[in-house]
């Protein structure tokens, strides 16, 4: 008999996805809104094909 408090294999699988995606789709407006925290503002995270 399973613990009922506890999520099952499936629910965690789904909830890492789901992180995974919130955090690429934060990358993404980091990179296209200059939100990038690096000193140098040297714009490593810049999209590939966009003149710096």
């Amino acid at each position: 008999m399973s613990n009922t408090n506890e999520p099952s294999a499936a629910a965690l699988i789904r909830a890492q996805g789901q992180q995974i995606r919130r955090e690429t789709a934060w990358e993404y407006l980091q990179r296209r809104c200059g939100l990038r925290g690096d000193a140098g503002g040297d714009n490593k995270g810049a999209a590939p094909g966009i003149p710096e």
